[in-house]
């Protein structure tokens, strides 16, 4: 049934030999193919990975350009407001400004307080007159 030339062999089969040689150069290829679709996939998780990384550096330097915008226009404001503040009075230069203003008025209801009073004194001596001028024609028609 079997022949030893070189090696074992059956009519119809295959040696040990080549039967182990072809299972391991089918493992070969499929090992092969399974480590290119790796390497494949290895790639282009790589550049993947580039993009996503490109892709937040440009957020952060736009993230970046417009908080310092953000912060300028703060800036801007708070120099405005400064600015807007200076030019008000401060406490310290109102408080004189305000006696003067009380004491002007005053003097001006002082003022009309005593023209109403020379206004009743001559209100008065109309009357007067009148009662004199009345009495003195009384007299006469007696």
């Amino acid at each position: 049934m079997t022949e030893r030339d070189n090696g074992f062999t059956y009519k119809d089969g295959v040696s040990l030999r080549d039967y182990m040689d072809s299972i391991n150069e089918v493992r070969d290829g499929v090992c092969d193919a399974r480590m290119r679709e790796m390497e494949s996939r290895i790639v282009a998780v790589d550049a993947a990975a580039r993009a996503a990384m490109d892709a937040s550096r440009r957020a952060v330097d736009k993230a970046e350009i417009a908080t310092g915008k953000r912060f300028e226009a703060g800036n801007e404001i708070k120099e405005a407001m400064q600015n807007a503040a200076s030019l008000y009075a401060q406490r310290t230069e109102l408080d004189p400004l305000k006696t003067a203003i009380q004491e002007l008025k005053e003097s001006r209801a002082e003022l009309r307080g005593k023209a109403s009073q020379s206004s009743v004194n001559i209100a008065y001596a109309l009357a007067i007159l009148g009662l004199m001028l009345g009495a003195l024609d009384f007299l006469l028609h007696l």
